[in-house]
């Protein structure tokens, strides 16, 4: 069994030189079955790895991770190595933009925080985008504007908080304030302003969202791209998009991943929201082929994994 050492890259100075080591962070096992011959790559970490911390990685000949992107290449026969980057900020980008959505609906976002807090995450996605740093992802939005599909919902609710310079943990102030460099974030008065700013000029008139109606659209969201992120080959089994939710982005163990709840809600249940939720958004919720073909045959997310 080969076997590849997992690293990030991790940046410091020298005496004024940026230089460049590589952190361990777990290793890559190529197996092969035995029924079939076929080879595969499997992934263990050596602790839970954050959502910004791990950058990507790629075997080399010399068996170690060291790029700083990944390189997930089809033709080199690495393309069922299921890259956590590309699997779960994949994911995370589109349950972050429900939650912003819901925010701009009329959601509260402190109460949005609280029902994923209550569902078992160690913190709510508006917590995690404090930590994050709200200015990275505002980068990122202003760097990908022109390719922005035009059907694609734009909220910009954080980008007015960024221009306000609210960033975040960092400056001690975003979705939340941080007084005197505090971890634990209190409400930030100022967000709910320009929440009702940005509802007055797009001419949102604000509803209320229960905290079932909040998870139910949270997890949609997920799990509808984790179906994505399966019928495009990303990821080889629906139980590789579980181990990096529970390993690397905080969803609660004890509910098993988001591909295991969605099997335990009942794909035809979770089908039924997307359907109830496209009427408002055909963009953002239309639902994912493979998850409508596994509801028509009566199969779930289990059946993918036994199959793989």
């Amino acid at each position: 069994m080969t076997h590849y050492t997992l690293t990030v890259p991790v940046k410091y100075d020298d005496n004024g030189t940026e230089k460049t080591t590589y952190r361990r962070v777990g290793a890559v096992f190529e197996n092969t079955k035995r029924d079939t011959g076929e080879t595969f790559l499997t992934l263990k970490l050596d602790f839970p790895v954050g959502v910004t911390e791990l950058v990507a990685f790629q075997p080399s000949s010399k068996g170690d991770v060291t790029e700083s992107h990944v390189k997930w290449n089809r033709e080199k026969g690495n393309s069922r190595l299921a890259a956590p980057l590309l699997i779960g900020n994949r994911i995370y980008k589109a349950y972050g933009l429900c939650a912003t959505y819901m925010m701009e609906d009329g959601a509260n976002p402190y109460a949005i925080d609280k029902a994923i807090y209550d569902f078992g995450y160690p913190i709510g996605i508006f917590q995690v985008h404090d930590l994050a740093g709200m200015d990275i992802s505002w980068a990122n939005r202003k760097r990908l504007a022109a390719s922005r599909n035009p059907e694609e919902r734009y909220s910009a609710v954080q980008d007015k908080m960024c221009e306000a310079g609210h960033f975040g943990q960092k400056t001690g102030r975003g979705m939340y304030v941080y007084p005197e460099g505090a971890r634990k974030g209190e409400q930030n008065p100022d967000v709910l302003k320009i929440i009702s700013d940005e509802q007055a000029r797009l001419g949102i008139t604000p509803r209320e969202f229960t905290q079932d109606e909040i998870m139910r659209r949270y997890m949609a969201a997920m799990v509808n791209e984790g179906a994505k992120v399966l019928q495009e080959g990303v990821a080889l089994r629906p139980s590789d998009i579980d181990v990096v939710a529970l390993y690397g982005y905080g969803f609660p163990r004890y509910r098993g991943g988001p591909m295991k709840y969605a099997d335990m809600y009942g794909l035809e249940n979770l089908l039924a929201d997307l359907r109830e939720f496209e009427k408002e958004d055909a963009y953002f919720w239309k639902p994912a082929d493979l998850l409508v073909d596994l509801v028509a045959n009566g199969r779930s997310f289990e059946d993918l994994n036994k199959e793989s």
